[in-house]
Order: structure tokens, then sequence, then C-alpha cells
């Protein structure tokens, strides 16, 4: 086909091509998308195909425009031939499938930021919430009638063993690193469109899921996708833990301060960089505390943060700054995670730099150095969100995929789900 051949230069010739079969086709673009992508006699509309290459060329477009420097990893060329052959595989793909290709095509850009959530919100999911342990992919809390799966591994999806199935998600989530995959990945699994979409499911309204037992034997289940968030409550709670762990426990506030007196340790879930309750309500409690409790270590507990507002944990640095008697290695602990992201990041390289804070846990799914700051476009037919960088972060001296515990800890499935947290007992058991 002309178009894939077309270099770089040429690619507005290669637009016109595509628009011009699509007007010899006898298309008419009216604007927007048709709600299913098919003319009523069901032969797919080509005004539908036109939309889509516009918003494919719109993309191409503006993004190199709009962000800090798009190809820093991809090149030029290689961005704009992966474009030109999804424009190219419109007529073929359905509308999920142009959707899982966007998100594809951007992730090239290797920038965290810069993505294409394509099911992006509340829509349809498997009810199941899972996790990667060092040893696998477990279900932690699942739906009605499903209770069974909780503290099962999964090993395939329909005939997909769950290895391959990462391994095709892992294309369309934009990264740095493999632990911001091991995060965003048991999500994307659970979307039908897109197992649909990257043909691991051939029929996504009853995808066969296999899960192997803590004895080892498998069996399978067959599930059908429900219309919500994964991250709401018509899920069960994991109901076989003996007793929530500690930074998972429920609080009224996101984020919440503990005295734990058996181990004389002053705990800090710091979940999310934002809200005023740190410094109004939280800090002053931690000072009466310090002030007037035997505080052997102070963990603050970023495991939990994919970022905000980076100055909100500053007057809690300023202070340990102070207390220069408390402000001595072994009794400062920052905990990190896969999950730990953007701005919370920039807090544990904070704390690791302004302080004798130790670094506890595994490595960051964020960058150290990175791209951030963050705006977002809108392609004119699908009205798919498209967010970017526009400024470049450089935060630590060594150009690390992940920021690097100083002690690293891993999490297995039979800690979890025996109510351990290796990470907080590493911890407490630290220059003992």
């Amino acid at each position: 086909m002309l178009l894939r051949k077309t270099r770089l230069g040429s690619m507005t010739a290669a637009w016109a091509t595509i628009a011009l079969s699509l007007v010899l086709a006898g298309a008419t673009f009216l604007g927007g998308l048709p709600a299913n992508g098919c003319a009523a006699d069901g032969v797919r509309s080509s005004s539908r195909d036109r939309a889509w290459v516009e918003d494919i060329e719109y993309l191409t477009t503006r993004l190199p425009a709009l962000h800090k420097n798009l190809f820093f990893q991809v090149s030029r060329e290689e961005f704009a031939a992966a474009a030109e052959r999804l424009a190219a595989d419109v007529p073929d793909l359905t509308d999920d499938g142009i959707k899982v290709g966007l998100a594809r095509l951007v992730a090239l850009a290797g920038d965290a930021h810069t993505k294409v959530l394509p099911f992006d919100g509340e829509g349809r999911t498997y009810p199941l919430i899972t996790h990667w342990f060092s040893d696998g992919l477990y279900v932690i809390r699942a739906g009605t009638g499903l209770e069974k799966t909780v503290g099962c591994r999964v090993s395939r999806i329909a005939d997909t063993d769950i290895d391959e199935a990462y391994t095709a998600v892992s294309t369309l989530i934009s990264h740095e690193n493999e632990q911001w995959v091991k995060y965003v990945s048991p999500a994307y699994l659970m979307v039908p469109e897109i197992l649909g979409a990257l043909d691991i499911l051939p029929d996504p309204e009853t995808a066969s899921f296999t899960f192997a037992a803590p004895d080892g034997a498998e069996f399978e289940m067959t599930i059908a996708p429900t219309i919500s968030d994964l991250w709401t409550d018509h899920l069960s709670p994991t109901a076989i833990l003996p007793d929530p762990l500690l930074y998972q426990r429920s609080a009224e506030a996101i984020n919440w301060l503990s005295y734990l007196p058996d181990s004389k340790t002053l705990y800090l879930q710091y979940n999310v960089c934002g809200g005023s309750d740190l410094a109004e309500r939280l800090l002053p409690e931690a000072k009466v505390i310090l002030d007037t409790r035997p505080v052997e270590r102070f963990v603050i507990d970023l495991r939990n943060n994919f970022g905000g507002n980076s100055s909100i944990l500053a007057p809690v640095i300023g202070e340990i700054e102070k207390r220069r008697s408390f402000n001595e290695e072994g009794r400062l602990f920052a905990l990190i995670s896969r999950k730990t992201f953007s701005s919370a990041v920039l807090n544990a390289i904070e704390l690791k730099s302004r302080t004798k804070a130790l670094l506890f846990g595994e490595p960051t799914g964020g960058k150290p150095n990175c791209y951030g700051e963050v705006r977002s476009l809108t392609l004119p037919n699908s009205q798919l969100k498209v967010s970017y960088s526009v400024k470049y972060f450089s935060l630590w001296p060594e150009d690390t995929p992940s920021l690097m515990p100083d002690v690293a800890v891993e999490v297995t499935a039979a800690d979890y789900f025996a109510g351990r947290d290796p990470v907080m007992e590493a911890v407490l058991a630290y220059g003992h």
C-alpha cells in the first residue's frame, strides 16, 4: 500500500492518500464518529474511518508540537511509521481496536505521563482485582459469586498464558520501567474491550479464566463483565485476611497518622500529595507525639502514593530537619513501591537527600529524572483524552529507570494472604 511506503517528509501526501481513498469509496464526513462505527446496512461506515484517520493525523501533528521532547526515546521516523500503519489499518479494525492502537502509538514515547487511556473512568471490567506479587498474579478481591478465586493465582485468560497476556497489554501502557507496568497491567487485564482487541479473548462477553489454588489445583471459571469502576466497593473485601495490613486500613482521611506503642514507631500513611490535612492536622499531632511519647523511629509510607503536589510534604521534611537528634540513620524510614509515582517519587528523593531517611521496599514506578507537568489534548472526533508532558525534571544524579530502595524487600502472595507486611517487618528489625 502506498501509505506504508511514504517517508516522513511526505506525511501530508500520505494522509491525503487515505482521505482520497475514503472519498472515492463514497465517504461524506459529517463530523464525529458513528455510535457503532457501522453504516445502516452493516457495512463499516467510511465516514467513521475518515473520522478516525483525522484523529490519528491530529495526534501525530499536535502531540510532537506540544510535548517537551516527544522523541527522546522513539525516533520521529519510527513514530510516523507506526501512525501510518495504524491509519492504514483503520478500515479493518473495530473502534476498540483503534483505541488500543492509539494507546500503543503514544506509549512508544516512553513517557509515563504521556498516554491515552482507551477506556478511562467507569466502564466494563471483570469483577476481579489482581496484584503481581513476586510469585505471580493473584486475585486479592472478587465480586459476588467469585469469592473462591481470592488467594488464587491467575494462570490463563482463555488460551493465553498470563505472562503472554501481560506482555501484550504492556505495549499499551506508557511507562519508563517495568515496575509501572506491574502496577497498571492488572487493571488492563480486566478490561474486556482490551482483551478482545488484543485477540486474547474470542468473546469478551464470556471470558474464561483459569486459576491455580494454593494447593496447586487448577480450576476454570467463566466470568461476565460488569459496568463499574474496578476500585469501588462492588467487590467483596479480602475476607481471608486475619486483619487488614497497616497500610491498607481505612480511615476517614486519605492521609493518616498512627503511633504504634509496641515498637515505639510513629507511622505516617501518606497516600496523596494533596489536601490541607497534613499541615493543619497531622503535623501538629506528630509534633505532640514526638515531644511527649517515646519514639524510636518515624516511618513515612509512600507505597500507595502516585503523586499530586510535591510541596505538600515540605512542612514535614522541614520539621525533621529541625530535630537533629531524631534525624539519624536508623530512625527515619520512607517506604516505596511500584505505585510510588510522580510527585511521590520527588518526595522520596527529598527525604533521601535532605534527611537521613532510608528507603525500604521495591523500586518505584516513577522515574527520578523524567518528563512531567501534565497537560492534555482532546482528539476532535473520538473525544479521547491524550495527556502529555511539558517539562523535564532532573532530580537524581543517576539516571536510573526507578528510584531504588536502600533495602529491597519482596512481598510474596503467601506473605500478603497471611497478613504479613515484610517491608514494615524489615524496618522494625533494622539495627536489631
